[in-house]
């Protein structure tokens, strides 16, 4: 009797575990249907993302516009991130960003187990997906509908923080 108990608690234990462990740091905004695409490379304290880093980024106001999960295949380089734009069906609700809104970027380290964020995420312009349509973008990131931009990101922290 006290094995099947036992068992049944490791069984829960690791159905528990998995599921968290499958769980990201931001919950992913709904999709919508109109975006802003970003695509670069990005490094965290000078090293290729892990499996559980995310990229996400926000609006003005503090909304989970766009995120990228890491899955730790990709080396330096982050796919697209489809950033979600305000549904204009949608007269008095705000699900995404407004066309000419700054957007901010916020990284997750899930090796360090740290967000990231503010002047610890330096961002340059890239052009290395022009080929794929995406162009250098000018800084600060701005929401504009159907853009395809490329963005190098690298996380330092700051002096001083854990």
């Amino acid at each position: 009797m006290k094995s099947g108990i036992i068992g049944s608690f490791v069984l829960l234990m690791v159905v528990v575990c998995s599921t968290v462990a499958d769980a990201g740091h931001w919950t992913p905004p709904a999709t919508g249907t109109i975006f802003m695409h970003v695509a670069g490379k990005i490094t965290i304290e000078g090293k290729a993302p892990q499996t559980g880093d995310e990229v996400g980024v926000f609006s003005s106001d503090g909304v989970l516009v766009g995120l990228h999960l890491f899955d730790g295949t990709t080396g330096l380089l982050y796919g697209d991130v489809a950033i979600n734009g305000d549904d204009p069906n949608t007269p008095g609700e705000c699900e995404g960003a407004l066309d000419g809104q700054v957007l901010s970027v916020k990284v997750w380290s899930a090796r360090n187990n740290r967000e990231y964020g503010g002047n610890e995420i330096v961002i340059a312009p890239t052009d290395e997906f022009s080929k794929n349509g995406y162009r250098e973008s000018p800084l600060p990131i701005t929401y504009k509908e159907n853009e395809f931009i490329g963005v190098t990101i690298s996380v330092k922290p700051s002096f001083g923080v854990n």
